[in-house]
């Protein structure tokens, strides 16, 4: 009996062990992912942390210094060395703004404080305190009532608990109040012998002026975009693994694959009914998540409490995050049914997709952090983009349709990629049938016709890693110098792993782009520049006539800090070095190699030329630049595809950055400033001038680089 014992487990363990790459999920693939993921948490955190705090606004209305000293000193006084990471996940942190009320203005707030300060003020009175704190700009207001007749003093604390920074604002208040009253309390009972038992000076009433729905909503606006991606990953999970791996077992899908359908409308059908499926989770959730506060808010708020106005005041706000959430739902359903598709059995698709489920839900969890907010790095984040944008449409007064804007547009993309890719597998025979042997990747294929480019997601998958590099582990570089801190990403994040993935993938160089060009391209290319910069200008003046000054000069003074840096260093050659050549090449081996090329192959060259143009516009994460850099992100692509070379978008992109860097540089020195007035004077014969020479240089160079025709990489 024991020896037929080990002989079942000799057999069913040997069996087991011969399934790899179930192994490799269940095992090994934890092991990498969990550090990896807890890492991305504590960047993200320190991105956060690195975040400029808004400190709230708390008027004052007839404070007296006792109580004004200890307010304005709290934030010196309270404050502590904390890391970025304790910052981060800190719920509130002390320090207010204090602004005196004028004296005519002081009429108004007293009233609104005696209005508030009793039993059950109305609706009208709390709307009125409210709106007024609005447009004060305030989060609160103290109001200090004197004593009538033989009542004590009342300090009213008038507050918009709907806002962001109510918790900070409170929390500052009330230790500043306490340490007020027990100043007050410990000269009283110093004069007249009583313990401090006896005496209560000050009333203290903190009254909430925004509606309840308001408050909730900011209460719940971390919670909801996790659990409404949680929920769309959920409600994908199971069809995507019934629809394949379930066929599969059930022997359907093979009388499916020889119907007369096109195997990809095939994919793409079975692509919609997940889908749906997702975003019936998301809107079912929604929907009981709606009931769900509705309910919890009425028991607590109890018969004040109106749940139409909830709804009111929620239901905006949460079909935006239904909408916004629908290209990630596209994503997530297009890589469940990839993965389901590659598993023999139901059982196996189950372990495929649970590391997927694992990695949303670790995306996701940024949007929990209370001081957690999108930023123009974070926003290309897939998933963790869209719940930091829309919690903040939740929280925030106003909706940030910036921010919304880039999450979409990166959610947009990565489903069109996953899309493409995913609808393109049933065609591929080591999907439909995964029982076959594996050939292998790249340079460890063992058999079979090595692909000429790489994959879509393969890809989009590099410009994640150069994205997170740049954004996460570029820090360190800026305290070497200002060499390190501008070539240093450069060569580290976003050339190295581009160089890389080429190598290991075996890819051939002609697919790639990186074949010489022909003869005369090199001088097509150069005559493109004028017309380069000249597109690169005038969408700059455009977009920044949206922009504010400030945040202009902001910009500006950065790069001109980086010149100026550079140009003490080594001059002029080192300043087009750094950031002409280094650029030129190292983001086009990225951007018009690797990622024009994948894109190519899974989507075809009209998305692979948008595609690439958008990813390089958001690899320079400023918003102020998006648009003539998307626009340079066109030309160079089209450049590319045109010529079948590298070499004329790396000349045209450091041709472009060379003369911007150059001038900017020769700005600042004599004789130049001696020709800026007339520069300035004549700046319409000029700019009409330079259009006219970009336009002829540009037609010559466009002869040049497309003449003859080049044969299209395979």
């Amino acid at each position: 009996m024991t020896r037929d014992i080990f002989a079942i487990f000799r057999r069913d363990g040997r069996e087991l062990l011969r399934d790899r790459r179930t192994l490799f999920v269940n095992l090994v693939l934890p092991v990498l992912l969990y550090p990896l993921l807890v890492l991305f948490i504590l960047q993200v955190a320190q991105l956060n942390a690195a975040r400029p705090a808004e400190v709230p606004v708390v008027l004052a209305v007839d404070l007296p210094s006792g109580l004004l000293a200890p307010l304005q000193d709290l934030p010196a006084s309270t404050a502590k060395p904390e890391a970025a990471m304790t910052k981060a996940m800190s719920a509130a942190q002390e320090g207010v703004a204090v602004r005196e009320v004028a004296a005519d203005a002081a009429g108004g707030w007293r009233a609104h404080g005696a209005a508030l300060a009793e039993s059950s003020p109305t609706p009208t009175q709390r709307a009125a305190a409210c709106a007024a704190l609005r447009a004060a700009g305030a989060v609160a207001a103290l109001v200090l009532l004197p004593a009538e007749g033989t009542a004590t003093p009342r300090l009213i604390m008038i507050a918009d608990d709907a806002s962001p920074r109510y918790d900070a604002a409170r929390t500052t208040c009330e230790r500043a109040a306490k340490s007020w009253r027990r100043g007050l309390s410990e000269a009283s009972l110093k004069a007249a012998g009583l313990p401090t038992s006896v005496l209560d000076p000050v009333q203290v009433v903190f009254a909430s002026t925004a509606p309840m729905a308001e408050a909730v909503r900011t209460r719940i606006a971390g919670a909801v975009p996790m659990l409404l991606v949680l929920m769309a990953v959920i409600g994908a999970f199971w069809p995507a693994v019934d629809l394949m791996a379930g066929e599969r077992e059930r022997g359907t899908l093979e009388t499916l694959l020889v119907s007369p359908i096109r195997r990809r409308d095939i994919f793409l059908g079975k692509l919609l009914v997940v889908c749906c499926a997702g975003l019936a989770s998301v809107v079912l959730n929604l929907l009981s998540l709606g009931v769900t506060t509705g309910l919890l808010a009425s028991q607590l708020g109890g018969a004040g409490f109106d749940l139409g106005n909830l709804v009111a005041q929620g239901a905006g706000a949460l079909a935006l995050c239904a909408i916004a959430l629908i290209p990630v739902v596209v994503a997530l359903a297009a890589a469940s049914l990839a993965l389901a598709g590659f598993a023999h059995s139901a059982k196996e698709a189950q372990n495929y997709l649970a590391p997927l489920v694992i990695a949303v839900q670790m995306a996701a969890v940024p949007a929990l952090m209370p001081q957690s907010g999108p930023s123009w790095a974070l926003d290309l984040v897939p998933v963790t983009g869209s719940v930091l944008a829309l919690k903040e449409a939740l929280q925030a007064p106003r909706i940030p349709w910036g921010h919304l804007a880039l999450s979409t547009a990166a959610s947009v993309s990565l489903a069109v990629v996953l899309v493409a890719w995913a609808s393109r597998l049933m065609d591929e025979e080591r999907f439909r049938y995964p029982g076959l042997v594996r050939a292998g990747w790249g340079r460890f294929r063992r058999w079979g016709e090595k692909p000429a480019a790489p994959t879509g997601v393969e890809v989009l998958g590099l410009f994640a890693i150069a994205v997170a590099g740049v954004s996460m582990l570029g820090k360190p570089l800026m305290a070497a110098g200002p060499v390190a801190m501008v070539v240093g990403p450069l060569l580290l994040f976003i050339a190295l792993p581009a160089l890389l993935l080429a190598w290991l993938g075996d890819y051939q160089r002609k697919a790639l782009f990186l074949v010489a060009p022909r003869p005369g391209q090199a001088i097509g290319a150069l005559l493109m520049v004028p017309a380069a910069i000249g597109l690169s200008l005038s969408l700059g003046l455009l977009q920044g006539l949206i922009a504010s000054p400030s945040e202009l000069k902001g910009v500006e003074a950065q790069i001109q800090a980086i010149i100026r840096n550079l140009t003490t260093m080594g001059g002029l050659p080192l300043v087009l070095l750094c950031l002409a050549f280094a650029p030129a090449i190292c983001e086009e081996v990225l951007c018009r190699s690797l990622l024009l090329a994948g894109f190519r192959r899974s989507l075809g060259p009209v998305w692979a030329v948008a595609l690439t143009a958008f990813l390089f516009a958001a690899l320079h994460m400023s918003p102020w630049r998006f648009a003539p850099q998307m626009a340079l992100g066109v030309l160079l692509a089209v450049l590319t595809l045109r010529s079948g070379s590298l070499v004329p978008a790396i000349l045209v992109h450091a041709g472009h950055n060379g003369l911007m860097v150059a001038a900017a540089v020769l700005a600042d020195q004599e004789p130049w400033k001696g020709y800026q007035p007339w520069l300035v004077q004549h700046i319409n014969v000029v700019a009409a001038s330079g259009a006219l020479v970009a336009i002829l240089a540009a037609s010559w160079g466009w002869r040049l680089i497309s003449q003859p025709k080049a044969s299209a990489p395979v």
